[in-house]
């Protein structure tokens, strides 16, 4: 389902935002799950949204592709601490690393993640009591200054952002061009047109139509990824008539018809 590897020069687009690398949905939207093997451990530090990691066609992370059994749900660390915590731990050695608890709770909690980011080191330093570089179980659970209470005290406040607003591809592409291409490099990759897309048609929520859009953007893609670069220019992108919006929106609609007769 989901698109091989991340995006170059870094985290894929779906962690930068704190989104399922499926269907580009909040992951703090829905419950969400990890990857396990066949001891109950875990095989990666990715989290995806439990229904689409339950749906991927095999058993392999979409982001690291590192093999799986099976998922396993991320407790809620406010209803099971200690749950959330033994999931939270990859190597299971009983204390957690500043970027275990980063992902987990950008993973929980509607979080700017760069804003966040500024402050988790000021928070790490009040967290981690021995100055260790991880939090202990004791720490974690500190009644005075461990991470569970600020937890409590703080993020289970945090309000839900408003959804963005994302420019019609239909009447306005250069601006939808420059919402997506977050870098301003002039290209975009296929990972972002797929994430645009599925914002743009509300599909995120149907995982049948998340499909059907990556397959789409698939099939048309090397047409204009000439070189194999894995991104195409705003020329390739908005060229009338030839260009790849043009062709993505006509299959679209060709699809829609399809699938209503």
């Amino acid at each position: 389902l989901a698109d091989e590897g991340s995006e170059r020069g870094g985290a894929s687009l779906a962690q930068r935002h704190a989104e399922c690398a499926v269907c580009f949905e909040d992951l703090c939207s829905m419950p969400c799950a990890v990857f396990v093997d066949g001891h109950a451990r875990r095989c990666c530090s990715h989290f995806l949204h439990e229904a689409c990691a339950r749906a991927l066609p095999t058993k392999a992370c979409p982001l690291c592709r590192a093999p799986f059994e099976a998922t396993r749900t991320l407790p809620s660390i406010r209803d099971d601490p200690h749950g959330w915590f033994a999931c939270v731990d990859v190597e299971g050695d009983g204390r957690l690393s500043k970027v275990q608890v980063r992902e987990a709770l950008v993973t929980q909690f509607p979080l700017d993640t760069s804003k966040f980011d500024g402050v988790i080191d000021t928070l790490w330093a009040r967290w981690d009591h021995d100055g260790s570089g991880f939090v202990s179980r004791e720490e974690f659970a500190d009644p005075d200054s461990g991470l569970l209470a600020d937890v409590r005290a703080q993020l289970l406040k945090v309000p839900r952002a408003p959804p963005e607003r994302v420019p019609d591809i239909a009447t306005d592409r250069n601006k939808w061009f420059d919402h997506f291409d977050e870098g301003r490099s002039g290209y975009l990759s296929q990972e972002a047109v797929v994430r645009g897309l599925i914002k743009t048609y509300g599909l995120g929520t149907d995982l049948s139509q998340v499909v059907a859009m990556r397959k789409l953007v698939g099939a048309v893609w090397v047409v204009f990824d000439i070189d194999g670069t894995g991104a195409v220019s705003r020329e390739e992108f908005l060229k009338p008539t030839d260009g790849l919006a043009d062709a993505i929106i006509a299959s679209r609609a060709t699809l829609n018809s399809q699938q209503c007769i």
